[in-house]
């Protein structure tokens, strides 16, 4: 298209050119003049037009060649931009694919974490369930064993009571509450104890299932020291050879259980040392249920 127009114009200047040089040659050529007259003045008006000529096709050869440039330059730029759009085209394109796979990768996850979830607070929800029942049959169990059981406490003459022992036993509550009878005696002896019971309604030893034995550190304590140790065991002795079980209780003096003596005990298993107050209530519920296991 451009070609065809270049071509154009090129042929209508010359066509201008020859029509301009036969109306030169009409006004300038009387039939007077000679010939070598005639060819300056023709030469005087052409060669100025001639010139003009020339120069208006080297600006059009200069216009083609900056059009030219131009269409090359405008065709690279569009290719630039035609490549560019392309990338971006399959950029997104690719962007999208991989949101779309991620999502999709995403939402199946969530959905199997979901019934993961699922399935796991069902197995909680049963396993507080038989956890609940389970403690309900434990507290069932306990009272009644607590219902049927004997407790003996046996504190020293000379101290106060324990407020540990006194809140835990005297002090029945609505859930819990233990048949218990508390004598105090002045020595470690088992005759002393079946005085004590003789003199509370014609009580015997044997009528309990388990002993505990207060020595908590108290004012005009006398239950301590190297005597204590050895009178201690053949104490101990004197329940446990008659299968009830014991409970020694003292935050300050352990039970001698490194004394040579305490390997003659018989009946070990029911024979327990609680040093912590928080601990008397399960220490208590331990023994009872062994002599209920096994007695």
């Amino acid at each position: 298209m451009k070609k065809t127009l270049f071509i154009t114009l090129i042929s209508f200047s010359v066509l201008l050119v020859a029509q301009q040089k036969n109306r030169v040659i009409q006004e300038i050529i009387p039939a007077t003049i000679s010939e070598s007259e005639v060819q300056q003045k023709i030469d005087k008006e052409f060669n100025p037009l001639y010139k003009g000529i020339l120069e208006n096709k080297e600006r059009t050869l200069e216009n083609k060649n900056e059009i030219n440039n131009l269409f090359i330059t405008k065709l690279g730029t569009q290719g630039l931009l035609i490549s560019l759009f392309l990338s971006l085209v399959g950029f997104f394109g690719l962007r999208y694919y991989l949101k779309e796979y991620l999502k999709r990768k995403i939402i199946k996850s969530v959905i199997s974490l979901e019934k993961e979830c699922e399935s796991s607070i069902e197995k909680v929800e049963e396993i507080k369930k038989d956890t609940i029942l389970r403690i309900q049959n434990t507290e069932k169990e306990n009272a009644d064993l607590r219902a049927k059981s004997q407790i003996l406490i046996i504190s020293e003459t000379s101290t106060p009571v324990n407020d540990t022992i006194e809140y835990v036993f005297e002090k029945k509550s609505a859930k819990v509450s233990f048949n218990h009878v508390h004598i105090r005696i002045k020595e470690l002896s088992f005759k002393q104890v079946e005085i004590a019971l003789a003199n509370k309604g014609n009580l015997l030893p044997s009528n309990f299932d388990m002993m505990i034995l207060d020595n908590n550190d108290a004012e005009n304590r006398y239950w301590e020291g190297n005597h204590f140790e050895m009178n201690i065991v053949n104490f101990t002795k004197e329940f446990l050879i008659r299968k009830i079980g014991v409970l020694y209780f003292s935050g300050d003096q352990r039970f001698p259980s490194r004394n040579s003596a305490f390997r003659n005990i018989p009946n070990r298993y029911l024979l327990d040392y609680v040093n912590s107050h928080a601990h008397l209530y399960v220490n208590t519920m331990n023994v009872l249920k062994l002599k209920n296991l096994y007695t």
